[in-house]
C-alpha cells in the first residue's frame, strides 16, 4: 500500500514507498527505484514520502539495495538443497554478484549472527553426505580443511562416525555397472581411477577392488562374457579408420595392436582376433 505524492521537483525527493511481501520499494521523483529490506527501512535513516534526500542518504539506499540483493542470493543458495560452506558462499557473492570482499564478509557475518550459517551443522552434514557416497575419511578431512574449517572442529565431528566398507562396496558395485560396456581390464582401471580420486591410496584401491571381485565373481564373469565381441567391434573400427588413411597392412597391424593394448585387451586375444578375421587392405 502506498500514496504517491506529486513531485515538486525532479531530484532526490521520495515520490512513493511501496511495502511488498519481501521488500520495500523506494521511488524517487527522478524515476530511480530502490528495493531494500525491512531492517534497512527501519534504521536510523528516516524515509517517508516527500522527503528530500541528501547524497549520503541516496548512497545509503544504494548500499541497502546491494545488501538486499546479496542477502537474497545467500538465502537462495542455502535453500537450494545443495551444501554450501561459508567460504563457497563468500566466493559466489564475489564472483557471481560482484560484491566486494569486505561487503561479502559483512553479509556472511550477519548470516552467522542470525544462525542461518552454522559451521557445526555444515561439517556434520558434509561428513555424512560424503561418507554415504563412498568418499574416504582422508578425502573428507582434506576437503573440509580446504573450506577453512578448524581441524579440531572436524575431528570432533568425525570421532563417532563409523567409516565401514558398506558404502564403498555399494559404490564399487555401481562403478562396475557403469563401466559394463568396457572390457574387464579397462573397467577395473576406470574403477581404480575413480576410487583414487575419492581419496583412497593405490594399495587401498587395489585391495577394495580385489575384495569386491572375490566376493562377487559374477562381476568379472559378466564383463568377460562380451569381451571378445567388444574386441572385434573395436578392432574393426580401428582397422577401417586406418585403412581409409592409406596405411599399408603392416602399419595398420602395428597400430591396431597398439590401440587395442591401450584399451587393455589381452595380447593373446588381440593376436587371435587378427588371425581369425584375416584383415586385408583394399
Amino acid at each position: 500500500m502506498s500514496t504517491k505524492k506529486p513531485c515538486e521537483n525532479i531530484g532526490n525527493q521520495i515520490a512513493n514507498i511501496r511495502f511488498l511481501k519481501s521488500s520495500i520499494k523506494i521511488e524517487l521523483c527522478d524515476g530511480r527505484i530502490f528495493s531494500i529490506s525491512e531492517d534497512a527501512y527501519v534504521s536510523d535513516v528516516k524515509l517517508y514520502i516527500g522527503k528530500e534526500l541528501s547524497e549520503e542518504e541516496v548512497k545509503y539506499l544504494e548500499d541497502s539495495q546491494d545488501n538486499y540483493i546479496y542477502e537474497n542470493y545467500l538465502n537462495k543458495l542455502l535453500s537450494s538443497g545443495s551444501l554450501y560452506s561459508a567460504k563457497k558462499i563468500k566466493d559466489k557473492l564475489i564472483k557471481v554478484k560482484h560484491a566486494s570482499n569486505e561487503t561479502a564478509d559483512v553479509i556472511i557475518a550477519k548470516a552467522y549472527s542470525r544462525g542461518i550459517i552454522n559451521d557445526t551443522e555444515y561439517i556434520q552434514t558434509y561428513i555424512q553426505d560424503a561418507k554415504d557416497k563412498g568418499y574416504s575419511k582422508i578425502f573428507i578431512y582434506r576437503n573440509l580443511i580446504k573450506e577453512g574449517y578448524d581441524s579440531e572442529a572436524i575431528d570432533k565431528e568425525m570421532v563417532d562416525v563409523n567409516f565401514d566398507n558398506i558404502e564403498i562396496e555399494e559404490l564399487i558395485d555401481s562403478l562396475f555397472n557403469k563401466y559394463k560396456y568396457k572390457n574387464f581390464n579397462s573397467a577395473k582401471e576406470s574403477v581404480f581411477s575413480r576410487l583414487y580420486k575419492m581419496g583412497y591410496s593405490s594399495d587401498k584401491c587395489d585391495e577394495l577392488i580385489q575384495m569386491h571381485l572375490a566376493n562377487n565373481p559374477e562381476v568379472e564373469a559378466s564383463l568377460k562374457k562380451y569381451e571378445i565381441e567388444l574386441l572385434k567391434v573395436d578392432m574393426d573400427a580401428s582397422f577401417q579408420k586406418l585403412n581409409h588413411c592409406g596405411y599399408n597392412l603392416l602399419e595398420i597391424r602395428a597400430k591396431v595392436i597398439a590401440k587395442m593394448l591401450q584399451k587393455k585387451y589381452s595380447f593373446d586375444d588381440i593376436m587371435n582376433m587378427w588371425e581369425e578375421n584375416k584383415y586385408d587392405i583394399y
